[in-house]
């Protein structure tokens, strides 16, 4: 049988496979596929909001910093920013035109925590004098990089403060009730 002819033969069954597995994943309501939830999802706990969320809001929202990071004074901006963006989504919370989203807090698995405690989110730091002798530019690089890492380090540390004082730790997440919907379709 020549090379050719293998791939011939092999491609039907290939396409029979992908129609057979898709038809395995359809809903039986019609022609849409079932959403399958990530497993910290169905072992999700409902809460309210605590510290972890508001630190990892932050550390998620400071990420893209890099882009603008070489705009004077992009910092700064993104502060302000940031407060009418969360003084803005009370208001509408407030006044009914968003919902509030379901909070709910989920097992980190140890390994992830542990893996936080050997690698910490964290920059070297440098000295008044090392950075005096930079660029303007690498200066304003060094300082927003520790910004956003100090960001990151906060939630990350929140983390394993819980993992030490408890033997474990929970993370929190926000969800819309959309979503609340689909994973209560799946139990």
């Amino acid at each position: 049988m020549a090379d050719g002819d293998r791939q011939e033969a092999e491609a039907p069954v290939a396409g029979i496979k992908r129609v057979k597995e898709e038809e395995a994943t359809a809903s039986p309501s019609g022609g849409e596929k079932k959403k399958i939830l990530p497993n910290w999802r169905k072992s999700s706990i409902p809460c309210e909001g605590s510290e972890i969320l508001k630190k990892k809001k932050e550390a998620i929202a400071a990420r893209p910093l890099w882009v603008s990071r070489d705009v004077p004074g992009a910092m700064e901006c993104w502060i302000e920013e940031r407060e009418k963006a969360l003084a803005e989504e009370e208001a509408d919370i407030a006044s009914g035109k968003k919902k509030r989203k379901k909070v709910v807090k989920y097992k980190m698995p140890n390994e992830v925590i542990q893996q936080m405690m050997r690698y910490p989110y964290t920059y070297p730091e440098c000295t008044e004098e090392e950075l005096a002798r930079r660029s303007a530019s690498n200066r304003q690089l060094h300082r927003l990089r520790m910004f956003i890492d100090g960001k990151m380090f906060a939630y990350e540390q929140t983390l394993i403060d819980q993992y030490l004082k408890h033997g474990y730790a929970f993370d929190e997440a926000e969800i819309s009730d959309e979503e609340e919907e689909e994973e209560e379709e799946q139990k």
